[in-house]
């Protein structure tokens, strides 16, 4: 058993020496044997499930999800259903800023869970645990509200870019995981490379939500012709939004470029006022 744990191991570290390629041959092949050989636990609570990328009962009532009644423009929930239905900031009232959805901004935001202790452990097993039912889980998770955005059908999918250096460190794109994942339930095509970060920000955690806007600002560029953007729709694509600044952010350049729509998905959102873990740092 150590022997294959040894394998398994190899090939992973082996795919990530290989370089910066937008699939992950060795990773993939390292997960699939482990899923003959070993059990299939719940990503959440570690118990035996019935085949892989589920979850188990229990897993699924611990995580927070998020449903309707929200908000018809980001997805923000309601514990009280009025006339709208919009949230105070994609009213425009209030004073309420700044706003994900509306004009030169996106067009629509969904996420299925809140960013809790049980949705941070699910994504940091993406992160760090090469667990490919994890990202089944969270494929399944996210189809489940991107299916509603606008022009889902249509859309190609966009994972916000690191900076070069960062990926040449870490060896992979963790919201290219989450897209491809998204890609594998919904059918929608994935760009990789069609936005990229040209400036390296820095750490997003504990800054104020005026310095991540500043961090992030002209971060972000389209390395294709405008006439592969021009008149399409896009989903953005990304594992937690804290304050939009990032998603933001990525979609300047393609509204730029002549995108017809630009709307973003997340696996989880942090929700002000709301119990959980606060501030996640590198989220968006």
């Amino acid at each position: 058993m150590r022997g294959l744990h040894q394998i398994t191991s190899f090939l992973s570290r082996w795919d990530q020496r290989g370089g910066m390629a937008e699939t992950y041959p060795g990773r993939a092949l390292a997960a699939r044997v482990g899923e003959v050989v070993f059990p299939s636990t719940c990503p959440v609570t570690g118990t035996l499930v019935s085949s892989p990328g589920t979850l188990s009962p229990a897993g699924w009532a611990s995580l927070d999800h998020l449903t309707a009644p929200w908000c018809r423009q980001c997805g923000f929930p309601f514990t009280l259903v009025g006339d709208g239905p919009l949230c105070l900031p994609c009213t425009g009232e209030g004073g309420l800023a700044p706003r994900l959805v509306g004009k030169d901004r996106l067009d629509a935001f969904r996420a299925p869970l809140a960013y809790d202790e049980v949705s941070a452990d699910l994504i940091l097993a993406i992160k760090y645990a090469d667990r490919s039912d994890s990202l089944r889980v969270a494929g399944r998770l996210l189809a489940r509200v991107a299916q509603a955005l606008p022009a889902f059908d249509e859309a190609i999918l966009i994972p916000v870019p690191l900076h070069h250096r960062r990926l040449r460190q870490r060896g992979y794109n963790q919201a290219g995981r989450l897209a491809d994942a998204l890609a594998a339930v919904t059918g929608r095509p994935v760009r990789h490379r069609l936005l990229r970060r040209i400036k390296a920000t820095p750490s997003q955690k504990a800054a104020s939500a005026d310095q991540r806007r500043r961090h992030v600002s002209g971060a972000f560029a389209v390395r294709e012709n405008d006439d592969i953007i021009r008149g399409r729709s896009f989903v953005l694509v990304d594992d937690v939004l804290t304050t939009g600044a990032t998603l933001l952010s990525c979609a300047r350049p393609l509204r730029q470029a002549g995108a017809l729509s630009v709307s973003a998905v997340t696996l989880a959102r942090v929700l002000p006022g709301r119990q959980g873990l606060g501030d996640p740092g590198g989220a968006v």
